[in-house]
């Protein structure tokens, strides 16, 4: 069940923790490291990753056609297709 995130610095609510990146920001005080462990993680695209990172993604399969990250769910999906 998601719960309230709120800020460390100055306790504004900052919405429900599984609807905020890992790691949240806060918008009144300005705090950028709030730690959010049920966060979710921010989708990165194939070129921002350094080159040796996109080498193993290759191999891994773990981009889509477009360049983007697959989420956890797209992979578990393909394996259980591919078996």
């Amino acid at each position: 069940m998601a719960v309230d995130l709120r800020c460390p610095n100055c306790e504004e609510n900052l919405g429900k923790d599984t609807e905020n990146p890992r790691y949240a920001y806060c918008g009144t005080c300005g705090e950028c490291d709030i730690k959010n462990p049920r966060g979710y993680v921010e989708a990165r695209h194939r070129d921002e990753y350094p080159k040796d990172m996109q080498e193993v993604g290759d191999e891994l399969d773990l981009f889509d056609d477009d360049g983007n990250l697959k989420s956890f769910d797209q992979i578990m999906n393909e394996a259980w297709k591919d078996n």
